[in-house]
């Protein structure tokens, strides 16, 4: 289950990445919508991790969190269009109380996954100023299409023990991240964080996280 943060937060979710298996594809312009439902460590320091300022963010500050009473079923959407929304479809989604921009929004139409999650999130808040936004993020698997990408370095990814010069990779396809470097947590952290700083975006969809 989601759950809407602080921005001095990262909204994260105990579920396994739960489209993964059938949503594998992210280059179409189809409409994808579900309802609620070993090497390569690092030689740096901390420098480069995000550090936050003591007092910045209030902790008992709830404004982010949705407004919650029992008057009617609250509802939540995770969806995606690579092309733009249209305004039907805007005033649809905005309907909602918490939406959940996937990965692969708007990448057809304005070239990034964080830009078409801007656009989609300011355009839905027009219409529904209280509905909570949240930014779509694998912990795990390295989806393409984000502007972020183009500073990912492949020594974050992870490779096989056995043979060091394959990576292991999603489907075939996808790499999966090496969270014991530092540098590679500091960047994962800091595109969440950059984000966040949309007025218009109120936590991050932390998926693929793992049952320890």
């Amino acid at each position: 289950r989601p759950i809407c943060k602080e921005k001095s937060e990262i909204t994260m979710t105990n579920n396994q990445d739960d489209d993964s298996t059938t949503d594998h594809e992210d280059d179409g312009n189809d409409e994808h919508c579900h309802d609620d439902q070993s090497t390569n460590n690092s030689k740096n320091n901390n420098k480069n991790s995000p550090t936050y300022q003591s007092g910045k963010f209030d902790p008992l500050d709830k404004s982010h969190y949705p407004n919650w009473n029992w008057d009617h079923v609250h509802s939540y959407v995770a969806i995606r269009r690579a092309s733009a929304y249209s305004q039907q479809q805007i005033e649809q989604i905005a309907h909602h109380d918490v939406v959940m921009l996937e990965k692969s929004n708007g990448t057809s139409a304005y070239g990034s996954v964080e830009e078409g999650t801007r656009q989609a999130a300011a355009r839905i808040k027009a219409v529904n100023p209280s509905v909570k936004i949240l930014f779509y993020l694998n912990s795990m698997v390295h989806y393409p299409r984000y502007e972020a990408n183009k500073s990912f370095q492949l020594d974050w990814a992870t490779r096989k023990r056995k043979n060091p010069d394959k990576y292991f990779k999603f489907m075939n396809r996808y790499y999966y991240y090496d969270h014991r470097n530092l540098d590679f947590r500091a960047w994962w952290i800091n595109r969440a964080l950059e984000m966040l700083d949309n007025e218009h975006i109120d936590g991050v969809f932390v998926d693929g996280i793992c049952a320890t």
